[in-house]
Formats: C-alpha cells, structure tokens, sequence
C-alpha cells in the first residue's frame, strides 16, 4: 500500500467536515499567516506533533496535520527479517489490519502514526524481537491512560510500548489464577504442554507477556522452552524479576534480570522458598548458583558494613575507589574559584570528580547498595578511560562531559547523555533505550552533529 505524499502549494485544497473546497492562501515568499499552532492541538494528537516534528507552519487546520500523519505511516515496512521470523510478520499483519480497520472509527490518523511507529521501532534485521500481540481492550486501557496524563500535562513524555506491555500483563494477571498480593507481588505458574494441553497456545502467550526484556522466552524461545516444561515467574509490583524453568520435571534454570546464568541474590531466599514449597527437583548446578547467590549477599552485607555513613553521605571518592576505581577531584582555577567564592558567600561547595573508568561491581549493581546511581553522575565530569553502563540503573549521564574510551551502552536503561560532548573510542548501542545524541559533538575523532538520532550516526562510530 503506498500513500500519496501530500503536495504543499502557495494554494492548499484541503477537506474535513466544514473545509470542503476551501483555499488558504500563502503570501509569495511562503508564509502562511494562518498556519496551525500547537496551541490548538490536544492529547495524542499534539503529542504526535512533536514527536514526528510536523511542519505546522504549512498546515491550515487539524485536517492537513491528520492527513500529513497517514503519509507518513509506515505501511509497507519490509527487511529481511520477516521472512525468517514467520511471528514477526504474523503479528505486524494483525497490528496493521486492525489499526487500519479502526483508522477514522475509533482512531484517529495520529493516533495510528504513534502506534504503528513505536510498534515497529525496536524491530531490526539484526534482532529476533517480535512485536506484542494487539488486544483491543487492552490498547483502549491504555490510550485512555495516556490521554488522561496528557489531559494533566501538555507536554507529558511516555513510552507507548512500556505503557501497553505493562497493561497486557495486568489484563493477564485478571485472566489467569496466580499467588499475587494487591500489589501484584508474588509468583505465577504457567504449565508446560504436557500438564495443560488445552491452553498451550495461550499460555505460550503468557509465558511471553511475562518474561524480562532480556530472556529469550519474550521472543523467540517461549514455544520450546514450554513445551519442555513449567515455568514459574516470581513478579515484583507486575514486573518480572525471577523465571524458574523445569525440564522433565527437574529445574533446569533460574534466571534474573541480567539474563547472565546466575541465580539473582536479591532473591535468592524467595526462590529457595518456591522449590521447597512446590517440592521442585533440583539439578547440583542450580544448587551450585543458589550457593553462590547466597554469597553474594552476604558479600553486600559486608560492602555496606565496610562503606558505612559512604552511602548515605554520597562520598563518591570513598566509594569508587573501594571498588579499584580511582576516582579524583577535579582540580582547575574554575573549581578553586568557585571554592572561594562558596566559601566567601558561606556556601558549601560541591566537588566535581574524575573516574578512571566506569562498570558495575560483578553480579550486583550499585543501587543494590542503596545508591541513586542518577545522583552519582551528577558529581562526574570527566571519564578517563572505557565506561559500560550495561545493565546499570542509570537513565542520565548528568553532569559527564567527556569519556576518554568506549562508551557501552548496551543493554542499558540511559535515555539521556545529559552534558556529554566528547567520546575518545566508539559508542555501543545495541539495544539501548537512547534515541538521539543530545550534546555529542564528537565520536572516535569524527565530527557530529547534535541531536541527531542514534541510528543516524556513521558507522566509524559505532560497534557492537
């Protein structure tokens, strides 16, 4: 399906209900004194506006911003990866079919635009994600939700896909039995083939809706794994922490976050407790992680013990250095005049600091320690070496304004680079939550623009 692109003229015909036939006209140079303003858009449609960056000015009404956004849905996506992954397609047929069935019923044309684009957005020839299923009680749920909070705040920022997967699990928590407290914390079965026949293709379905973004079961794994066995899923507040998977009745894996093959600490007592309750077969590797699990905790007993009044007083230089990063005060004859000056104006100033390198202890993170790892790079300027942030809590780089090696943004949750100009080495991306390059201007020597979008950066860049 291909859609006509809309032709902008001195003279612009334009329809809707009241506008058949009606001409607006722009002076010589292409000023259009009645061009639509964003203050007379609303809800999604507004929010559509922005995102996509639409050319208000040579719009008359809500009409031509509506027929702007249907020219620039994306229809006939097409890669590679379609023909290898048969759900992938199946799934992107539904949304579209739906999405255009409902497209000036129940949908506007923006509305369609802002779906369908954060639908295909995490879809790349190089990854095996699968888009989730459409459920129209569910999308309802949550345009209204995002609507509502738009109603509240003009300018309120959301993430489509969050927003629908998180409802898609809520509307499975009310359709399934599960041993969840009001706060939907607690664990959930899904039964394997053998134990539940009948529903398999449903809860197939299930064991993808609650799967962690990392496990392969959100995507590609989910029919084999359960076809070979139970899973049980340990959620916290609706989201998932733990999957316990049974082969041939035994334990086979148990997996966190990270995805990493190791028995996550933080709830190591809640998953002893699971097997022992539900009387689960155990394999001696997973009583060798459950072991090691317990170390780790113990481990951070210690680390809090050792760092003390560190933690709650921030002391950024006490902290990394215990972890062998070494970690200085900047020193120049700005920060030594804006000492005196604190001084003098009986302020107290806060230090700006160097790290040599930046990565997460091994098998936690920092805010395991009770650490706002945001509040800490509000204290860093300047990294001296590489810095990977996978898998770390961060979502702002703050007050960073330069990293000396690569920057590994893989896997991490950072959605801004707050003040960082320079990197000496490459960029990782590869699935990272970073959409543009904020106040980057340079990249392994080469030359960037700002704010342009990740996927716009030259290939000299980046690595994966």
């Amino acid at each position: 399906m291909k859609l006509s692109s809309i032709n902008y003229t001195n003279y612009k015909y334009f329809s809707g209900p009241d506008q058949k036939n009606s001409v607006s006209k722009q002076t010589s140079d292409g000023v259009n004194f009645k061009a639509l303003k964003k203050t007379q858009l609303a809800g999604l449609t507004l929010a559509c506006a922005c995102m996509f960056k639409a050319p208000l000015e040579k719009f008359n009404s809500e009409y031509d911003l509506q027929d702007w956004a249907l020219d620039n849905i994306n229809i006939d996506f097409e890669d590679s990866s379609l023909d290898n992954i048969p759900l992938r397609k199946q799934r992107l047929d539904n949304w579209k079919n739906y999405l255009l069935s409902e497209m000036d019923i129940s949908l506007t044309k923006a509305e369609v635009l802002v779906i369908y684009s954060s639908i295909l957005k995490d879809l790349k020839p190089e990854n095996k994600k699968i888009p989730p299923p459409i459920n129209s009680e569910v999308l309802e749920f949550s345009l209204k939700e995002i609507k509502d909070k738009l109603k509240e705040d003009r300018s309120y920022t959301f993430n489509f896909n969050k927003i629908y997967q998180k409802n898609l699990k809520l509307n499975a928590i009310t359709h399934m039995p599960s041993e969840l407290d009001v706060t939907n914390t607690g664990w959930i079965y899904i039964p394997s083939q053998l134990h539940d026949l009948e529903n398999f293709p449903s809860n197939i379905e299930r064991l993808r809706n609650f799967s962690y973004k990392t496990w392969c079961t959100k995507d590609y794994n989910a029919h084999a794994y359960l076809a070979g066995g139970d899973f049980h899923i340990y959620l916290k507040n609706g989201e998932p922490k733990v999957a316990i998977r049974l082969y041939n009745n035994h334990v086979i894996e148990i997996e966190g976050e990270k995805n990493n093959k190791t028995v996550p600490w933080q709830y190591v007592d809640v998953i002893k407790k699971r097997i022992l309750d539900k009387n689960l077969k155990t394999l001696p590797k997973i009583d060798k992680g459950i072991n090691n699990s317990e170390e780790i905790a113990e481990k951070i007993k210690t680390i809090k013990s050792d760092l003390g009044s560190a933690i709650d007083e921030y002391d950024i230089k006490r902290i990394f250095n215990y972890f062998n990063i070494k970690c200085t005060e900047e020193i120049s004859l700005k920060t030594i005049i804006n000492k005196i000056k604190n001084r003098i104006m009986g302020r107290e100033y806060k230090p700006m600091y160097i790290l040599d390198s930046f990565y997460e202890p091994n098998n936690f993170k920092y805010s395991d320690l009770g650490l706002n790892e945001n509040k800490i790079f509000k204290s860093i300027k300047k990294i001296s070496k590489n810095a990977n942030f996978e898998d770390s809590q961060i979502t702002s780089l703050g007050n960073l304004e330069s990293v000396g090696g690569n920057l590994i943004l893989r896997k991490s949750n950072i959605i801004n680079l707050g003040e960082l100009k320079y990197i000496g080495g490459k960029i990782n991306i590869n699935d990272s939550e970073l959409e543009n390059t904020c106040k980057l201007t340079k990249i392994n020597g080469i030359k960037i623009q700002p704010n342009i979008k990740i996927k716009e950066l030259p290939k000299e860049s980046t690595y994966q």
